[in-house]
């Protein structure tokens, strides 16, 4: 079986308040209103990479792309209304049925420092470890006094403190923070709604396995009915030791970069490329069906469904779409048993789900007429 995390409950994490989500399976799709969790779900999920990672927690699902700074981003963690700067979560992992509880504290605090004082912070923590002191220290910046904030962090995991830090409100550098070394509860891998525009892929470790490679060919025949092969060339990228992957199409003189296909053929390619790096863990597709054209998804989507399967991969996506929501309920009837619609609702004082298994969501939806998201 593919489930490693059977039940999941939130006391507070930004929006969401006093949710419990239990009897998770193999395949769960989330879905529900805009600012009912959705996206906040998958972030939680993530961080089980390493949960007292204080860098994994501030580069959050949907804050990949956002430009604003470490003191924001972990401003960002908490429900804005609470006075409590805290976040506070849970897992049940299904190897051992053991109970995991993760929390982050902080505190916010106001000081005034010298102009030297912020130089020697940020040099301290400069990423390059660099002393930028002794270059920019002078006795007018001694009499520079300014008003900064900070947070005063600490990481929890079942009630024992992992991991200390500071981040302030005028520096970008490394956050000062205690320890070293990580926790590792589950591995994770995240894939953006935007992430195949950026040519990101996992295809070294699809070209390691010679079955899910030909396997991964004849599904990609939905987006190019010549494709021959796929092959990664590092002789010509003068930029980056990073391999540039080509693809061989009978209907081309010569291979092209998979980076001049269409969006629909690079997110195919990065979807089935994670199912297999997510090998053993956790695989979560945020808007999993953006770019993938309707006519390839229940190709592709059982692919996936399949693939995870076999290679012991725990699903989590999320989707606006009802149409991509029917077809992958309905693209491996066989699995239906091992699916779950998670339907997230937004009360005024806690976020409630709606559970139901594969079977009886498309009941639910094809003899009853009612809404799924």
């Amino acid at each position: 079986m593919a489930i490693h995390i059977s039940e999941l409950s939130v006391d507070t994490y930004r929006g969401i308040k006093n949710l419990k989500i239990d009897n998770l399976a193999d395949i769960n799709i989330i879905t529900g209103d805009n600012n009912a969790g959705k996206t906040s779900i998958l972030e939680l999920i993530q961080n089980l990479n390493d949960v007292i990672d204080i860098n994994t927690w501030l580069s959050p699902a949907r804050g990949i792309y956002e430009r604003i700074s470490k003191y924001e981003k972990m401003e960002n963690l908490f429900n804005i209304n609470n006075d409590d700067k805290c976040v506070s979560y849970a897992v049940t992992m299904r190897e051992n049925a053991k109970r995991l509880k993760i929390g982050l504290k902080a505190d916010k605090e106001l000081l005034t420092l010298s102009k030297n004082e912020m130089l020697e912070i940020q040099g301290v923590l400069d990423s390059a470890g660099r002393e930028i002191l002794n270059n920019y220290a002078s006795s007018e910046n001694e009499k520079i006094i300014e008003d900064v904030e900070r947070y005063v962090f600490e990481i929890y995991c079942n009630d024992e403190c992992n991991k200390k830090g500071i981040i302030y409100n005028f520096t970008q550098a490394r956050i000062r923070s205690s320890k070293e070394e990580s926790l590792n509860i589950i591995k994770t891998i995240y894939i953006s709604p935007v992430q195949h525009a950026e040519g990101r892929m996992f295809l070294s470790d699809v070209l390691d396995d010679a079955e899910l490679y030909q396997e991964m060919l004849e599904v990609l025949k939905e987006f190019d009915e010549n494709i021959i092969s796929i092959n990664a060339d590092k002789t010509n990228n003068l930029f980056s030791s990073t391999a540039i992957y080509k693809i061989l199409s009978k209907n081309q003189k010569r291979a092209l970069p998979l980076n001049v296909y269409g969006d629909g053929m690079k997110k195919a390619v990065l979807l089935m490329s994670a199912v297999v790096k997510a090998k053993d863990g956790i695989l979560i597709l945020d808007e999993f069906e953006t770019a993938i054209h309707t006519s390839a998804m229940d190709r592709v989507f059982r692919w996936i469904l399949e693939s995870c399967k076999k290679l012991n991969v725990q699903l989590f996506i999320t989707s606006h779409s009802k149409e991509a929501i029917d077809k992958v309920l309905k693209c491996a009837p066989e699995l239906q048993n091992s699916m779950r619609l998670i339907t997230l609702y937004k009360k005024p004082d806690k976020v409630v789900a709606r559970v139901l298994d594969g079977v009886e969501a498309i009941e639910t939806q094809d003899e009853l007429g009612l809404e799924l998201r």
